[in-house]
């Protein structure tokens, strides 16, 4: 059976499982800074120095950002990840993962959207990729296909 409209809709105290998901990132942020023994001041004014270096006001985090970040599952802008990995030195392609961006899948996911004209792959050495690519052949949306 189908859910409701109803029960799709959160309710007051509930949270859908992409905010649980989005809460559990914010909440290894928290950890990484907290082993790092960082304060929320701390963090705002390593950001000012990042925004500073890459003259952009999108680097900077709030503190009432912070918060949000680590409490309620506020997702941060790609700028703010950034400035967040450098800071806690993380490795951002595993915050992405964190907040569900399926990295890993790029190429694979590349793949399968076809366009008109050829184009260069400009991705990096991956699993995902070295999967795809280890396969005999590979068609694209029209048929085409070829060997590797």
């Amino acid at each position: 059976m189908e859910p409701t409209m109803s029960a799709l809709i959160p309710r007051a105290g509930h949270t859908t499982r992409e905010e649980d998901l989005t809460m559990d990132a914010g909440q290894k942020l928290k950890r990484a800074r907290e082993r790092l023994d960082l304060r929320f001041r701390d963090v705002v004014e390593a950001s000012q120095k990042i925004a500073e270096i890459h003259k952009s006001s999108e680097y900077l985090i709030a503190l009432s950002q912070l918060s949000a970040i680590e409490n309620q599952g506020l997702v941060p802008n790609v700028y703010r990840i950034y400035s967040l990995c450098v800071i806690y030195r993380l490795d951002i392609l595993e915050v992405l993962e964190w907040y569900q961006v399926p990295i890993a899948s790029l190429p694979a996911d590349a793949a399968r959207i076809t366009h008109e004209q050829t184009h260069i792959i400009g991705f990096r050495s991956t699993e995902a990729l070295a999967k795809f690519w280890s396969s005999d052949i590979h068609s694209d949306s029209r048929g085409a296909s070829f060997g590797c």
